[in-house]
């Protein structure tokens, strides 16, 4: 991955400098680690967008009955939740790797994104580093993020709509065909997270959506690493 390259190269760099602590370490290690978190929920989320959604009942009377304590929309729903979470977790921990390397000197339990972004905008104002820590804040892609993260974690599940599509297939008569039924699953989210009657969004199916996200992420923390010392 790009930005694990833009990490370990950063770490090098600080290793020539006498500046690669373990404290920086940590924090780099860490930015790369939630990162590596989000590509595993986004690789569920691929294996489950098109399965039809299971259903528990208590008289045995479905045709599906699954063997999870979570239904396949269920499971969705809890890896966007962790993309979103740990996507976001990875701003905030390189938020405490600015911290240390421009010697902010900010107490380390309250750093997080929003506040780096606030003290260098106030302290190295148009720097790349300050514009690219900026321009990432600023970005609709952070903004969404910011969007579906808070409202999962803080106050509901985010409305994710399932559509299932059937479809018959008849042949030839008198040939050995039976015919068949095709059943396809898609799935997408919601434009507003806060909105009690949730508008669907056809541009964001989960996965291609999330994978956006990530790799939009990504691309700014690459730009951010790279303008480090």
């Amino acid at each position: 991955m790009a930005v694990n390259e833009s990490i370990d190269t950063l770490l090098r760099r600080l290793t020539r400098r006498g500046l690669n602590t373990a404290t920086t370490r940590l924090y780099a290690e860490g930015i790369k680690a939630k990162l590596q978190a989000s590509r595993f929920a986004l690789d569920n989320l691929r294996g489950l967008e098109h399965i039809e959604s299971n259903t528990q009942v208590q008289d045995g009377s479905a045709v599906q009955v699954t063997q999870s304590l979570l239904t396949t929309d269920d499971k969705v729903n809890f890896y966007c939740e962790c993309l979103w979470d740990f996507l976001r977790s990875s701003l905030d921990i390189l938020a405490q790797l600015v911290n240390e390397l421009r010697s902010l000197n900010m107490n380390e339990r309250y750093v997080d994104y929003k506040q780096i972004a606030r003290k260098l905008k106030s302290t190295e104002e148009g720097t790349p580093l300050q514009q690219a820590i900026g321009n990432c804040l600023r970005s609709t892609t952070f903004r969404n993020l910011e969007e579906y993260r808070h409202c999962s974690i803080h106050r509901r599940r985010v409305f994710i709509e399932t559509r299932t599509h059937t479809m018959s297939t008849t042949g030839t008569p008198d040939y050995h065909y039976a015919g068949a039924n095709i059943t396809t699953v898609e799935r997408y989210l919601c434009k507003n997270p806060w909105d009690l009657q949730p508008r669907v969004d056809d541009t964001r199916p989960v996965a291609a959506y999330c994978e956006n996200l990530l790799q939009a992420i990504e691309r700014r923390i690459g730009t951010i690493i790279n303008r480090l010392p």
